[in-house]
Order: structure tokens, then sequence, then C-alpha cells
């Protein structure tokens, strides 16, 4: 209940205060207020108490921002699941956690229910609608004769407050169950770190399944000033985004330094800055390594006038614990800008063979805070792995988190990121285990045998390189249908290679360095050149963002390196050259040039 408070007290000293912003409508702390205290009863006339489950099936908006506050003041926790996630993990994500209630709305209630009759999930007696325009509530099929349950009973600092499902090394998704206190914790640090006040507008990012997505919430909800939600293409828009934020007067935002270098690519390719003022104050970047090349880039085309952060923490340990504020730091372009030092409340000690490493020496890095996470959801094993009790306690707890992350220590005495020891990496700010991507693929019946390895290129940003055996040749586009059945489109691999055999070495073990290097240019006879204007000027773009000097109209992109991130740069160029917008999902259904010319001529111009 301690992160609705924080919110109702706003609610309180100034109701008339915008809080939510979307394109097409907001809403005032009071009435935002009313909402939640119209969902939250709603779940205690059901009998919702204290540490249930509640799954949020919703996207990005007014109502879904009005339930997660409604499940954390009744004392439950709530579960997101993004509508665009795979059905099939979907399913996997409900038999594992079975929540009470599941809450969705009007228009989405239909496709939830298909998902669930499909995959023969039973039908969940309690499912509410949750309607904003008309500020009701409405339960749908819910059984006579359920078992009775006690009043909701109020949070408290160690209460489980969510679950986030992340990538996991056994192939299959873990669930981090995350606290009130560890919420709370970090919200107030970055508020009071940055100045953050009711004058401060943050833009909702983050995808709603990704723990961070928390932070562009209740940060602006907790100071009193207000969250902005984009319209859901707009990401593919990059110049139109950056209008966007100009025009809602954004000053700080939460940001992966994938999406950075897009924003930044843009500024300067097209000198927007002359022309849309810019309003940022701090862009705080998390999720993966930023480069100093990044930093760079930025200066150029912005000068120093925004602050630029590095955040580091998992979402074990509740969002960030690390930070360094950039400043004039400078170091050379291919090198990781530092994590910084512990956020207030926070220990951070990097160990190698059980001791603490010396400064300059490689180890792991772990984390000691008492406001970590309570571990993996249902799975006591992986959890006492990975937190384990230390013999030094006090302020920071006596248990400590083994992130897997290398790190050493600086001169001083900052924490500079090295690599990760184990096969999980992050493709645009999302966990990746390559064990789940390499199990879902040799589940695919045409593959005898398959291994998943990362491709850094010159870019930073890494790739996944799909090797495999399979008697005959494999159809790219099936396989591709395939995955997007099970996984995310960010788990997709850029390359797909087909081997004689995998590579052993002398003990038997997979030899990841003798796999063949993705070739960086496919014979140019084997392309079909591009018939016609609208065809020619998109293997333009594609030549241009593939870094290859040809490509073929009928050739698949995800044969010659593309990516999800690749994807929404060419989606963004073909939107700005057309004014004609193409879905990520039908992108990745018709990945050839000839389909998406074929797209734009029949789409009328927006």
């Amino acid at each position: 209940m301690k992160n609705y408070n924080a919110f109702q007290n706003r609610a309180l000293g100034n109701p008339s205060a915008i809080a939510i912003k979307t394109d097409a409508k907001e809403i005032t702390y009071e009435a935002l207020d009313l909402l939640i205290n119209l969902i939250s009863n709603q779940l205690e006339s059901k009998g919702i108490s204290h540490g249930e489950i509640v799954g949020v099936y919703m996207n990005p908006g007014i109502s879904y921002i009005a339930t997660i506050l409604a499940i954390n003041k009744s004392g439950a926790v709530f579960m997101p699941m993004e509508p665009s996630l795979p059905i099939k993990r979907l399913s996997l994500i409900l038999n594992k956690v079975f929540p009470r209630v599941i809450i969705t709305d009007k228009g989405l209630f239909g496709e939830l229910d298909r998902k669930l009759t499909s995959e023969n999930i039973e039908r969940y007696s309690n499912v509410m609608l949750v309607d904003v325009l008309n500020h009701q509530t409405t339960w749908f099929d819910a059984k006579e004769g359920r078992e009775s349950y006690s009043s909701a009973t109020p949070n408290d600092e160690s209460n489980s407050c969510y679950l986030f499902y992340t990538s996991g090394s056994t192939g299959e998704p873990k669930a981090i169950e995350g606290t009130v206190d560890g919420l709370d914790h970090f919200i107030k640090w970055e508020i009071a770190e940055f100045n953050i006040t009711e004058n401060t507008k943050i833009p909702l990012l983050a995808p709603l399944s990704f723990d961070v997505s928390l932070r562009d919430i209740f940060v602006p909800l907790y100071a009193g000033g207000t969250v902005l939600i984009p319209d859901a293409d707009l990401k593919y828009k990059v110049s139109e985004f950056i209008n966007w934020i100009s025009i809602n007067n954004i000053n700080h935002i939460h940001m992966v330094p994938s999406f950075f270098r897009l924003v930044t690519s843009e500024l300067k390719l097209n000198n927007l800055l002359e022309s849309t003022p810019w309003t940022v104050n701090n862009i705080l970047l998390a999720g993966e390594p930023l480069f100093y090349s990044d930093v760079s880039a930025w200066r150029e085309c912005e000068g120093s006038d925004t602050n630029l952060v590095n955040l580091y923490g998992p979402s074990e340990t509740s969002l960030a614990k690390l930070f360094f504020r950039i400043g004039d730091s400078t170091g050379k372009d291919k090198e990781i800008v530092p994590l910084g030092r512990p956020i207030p409340g926070s220990h951070i000690m990097i160990i190698k063979n059980g001791s603490e490493c010396r400064s300059g020496e490689i180890g792991e890095i772990f984390i000691q805070t008492g406001y970590r996470s309570k571990g993996y959801y249902g799975d006591k094993e992986l959890t006492d792995a990975k937190f384990v009790i230390t013999n030094s306690s006090g302020e920071f707890g006596d248990i400590v988190f083994k992130t897997g992350d290398l790190a050493k220590t600086t001169d001083d005495g900052l924490i500079q990121f090295v690599g990760r020891q184990d096969n999980m990496i992050k493709i645009n700010g999302n966990r990746v285990e390559l064990q789940e991507l390499e199990g879902a693929l040799s589940a695919y019946k045409p593959i005898e045998q398959a291994i998943v390895t990362v491709i850094n290129n010159n870019q930073f940003e890494p790739e996944l390189a799909l090797y495999y055996v399979a008697e005959y040749e494999i159809d790219i586009a099936q396989l591709k249908q395939y995955l997007s059945e099970i996984l995310p489109a960010y788990m997709f691999p850029s390359y797909f290679i087909k081997l004689q055999a995998i590579p052993l070495n002398f003990n038997g073990k997979v030899d990841r360095k003798a796999l063949p290097q993705p070739p960086k240019q496919v014979d140019n006879s084997l392309f079909a050149p591009c018939e016609g204007e609208v065809e020619c000027l998109i293997e333009s773009i594609w030549k241009d963002v593939l870094k290859l000097d040809s490509v073929g109209r009928d050739t698949s992109f995800f044969t010659i390196g593309g990516s999800s991130l690749k994807a929404i740069q060419i989606i963004s160029r073909i939107q700005k050259e057309f004014h004609v917008l193409i879905k990520l999902a039908h992108f990745f259904a018709k990945p050839m040039i000839k389909d998406l010319a074929m797209h734009v001529n029949k789409t009328p111009v927006q």
C-alpha cells in the first residue's frame, strides 16, 4: 500500500493536476484516484487478499496504470501480461502462476478469451473488465459458490508487489517477485537525486513486461508530475517521436542505449535540433552497455545541456543499484561507460574465487541490499543459488545477489562493466538466455541440433546467430512463424547458418570459437534486382541500415543480418520516405523488399 499512499498524497494535495496524458485523453489525479478506488473496491468484493496474484492483460494506458495501483492498494500482487506476448509464452506463464483474477478491458477481452480457449487453459472464473471512458468495471462469468476469502489487508514494506517474467536459462521464462519496499526505495532515490517535481513529465517508453516500466510510471506519480503515454507506433517514427517529446515538454526520460542511438542518429541526420526545441534535462540510460561513442555522438548534436546518466541493476535487486553521472567524462569510442557507484542502501562487491578483488582485478558483481526482490517465484532452488547468505549484514542485510556480470573497480573507485560469465545477454534492453532460445529451436522438428551465439557488430549492438544441423534446407519463413508463437521478437536470430556438424572440442563439448563467422555479404549474383521505384527506394534503405553492398527483392531480411532493432530503423525510414507505417508484426511476416513495396503501394498515405 506504500506505493499507492505516495500517489494518494499527491492526489489530495493537487487533485486537478494532470496525472496521465495520452494522445487521445488525459486524467487528473483526483479522477485517477476515483478509478483506482473503483477497481480496488471490486477486488475486495471478490475477496482478493493480501499477497494474491492478479494478472493484468492490457496495453499501456490509463486503465493499466489505474489497475496496477488498485492492485497495490488492495495488498495483492500485479503481474503484467502484454497482449503482444506470443500465445505459447502466455500459456506457459498462466499455467505456472495461476493468477486469482485477470483484469483486462473491453477491447481485449475477446482476444484474451480466444487465447485461453485455443491453449486449452481452464477459463478463469473471475475476469474483470475496466471501462475508463464510462468509469465502470464489470465482472465476466464469475462462478457462484466460489470459496470465500477475507477482506484485503494493507501491504507492508516486506510484502510482494509485482511479478515480472524474464528469459530463463532452463529453457522456460522465470518470474521475479518484487517487493513494495524495493520499488519504493528506488523511486524515492531517483526523485531526490534528480530533483523530480510536480513539473516533471516522463514518457512511458518501456514495455509493460519489463520491470523498468515501473520507473516511467511511479517516479512522476510519486512526485505529482505527469506520465506521458505515446501512441503505440510512435517508436517506429523516430523523427516524429523527437517532435512528440518537444511538443509535450518532456523533461526526464528513461531509455535503453540502442534506442538512444536511433534518436541520436535521427537528430544528427536531419539537424532536428535546429527546428525542434529540446526540452529534456535528464536522460537515464540502462539495460545494456553504453559506449563512449554514444556519448560523443550525442554531444556532437546536442552539446552538454542534457544530463546523461548510466544506470545499472538487475531486476532481482529492484531496479537500478549503481549510477554514473557522465558529465564531461571521456573515454575511447569502444570503451564502455562506467556503471558508477552504488545508490544509498546498496553495497557492491567484486568477487573472484570467494574473495573480494583488488582494484583493476576482474570478478563477478555481488549486490548486497535490503531492498532486493524475493527471488524467483515458485523456484526456491534457483533463488537459493543466486541469493546467498553472507557473514556481513548491518544496513545492507545479510543476503547478496550474484549477478553473473563481470566487472572491475577503477583507480577512482568506479565500477567498470566487463561482460558476462554465462550465456545471458541483453538485446534492446531485454534479457535473453541463449539456452532458452536453443531449447525452442531444438524443439523444431526439421532441426537436428541448434547452437546460438552472439555476434557483436560495429554498432555495438549484439545480434544472435543460429547455427543448425538439418538433413534438408529449412524454410526460414516457416521457422520464424514457429518462433513467433513461443518467443518475443527480440529473441529472434539475425543469422541462420546451416552446418554439416556442430564443432566439438577435445572434451566433446561445443567449441563455440570454431563456429564460422556469419557472411558479411552474400554472393551478389544470387540477388534478384529491384523492380520499380518503390522497391528500389526500399532496397536503398535496406542496404544503408544493414551495411550491405546489395540485397535482393526476394531475399529474406532474416537471412542477411536482420534484427528487431534494424527492422525498427527500416520501418522508421520507410514511414518517413513514403508516409506509410508498416507494423513490426507485418514486417516479420513479410520480410522481403517486394512484399514491403506491395504494402506501401496498397496503403493510403497518412
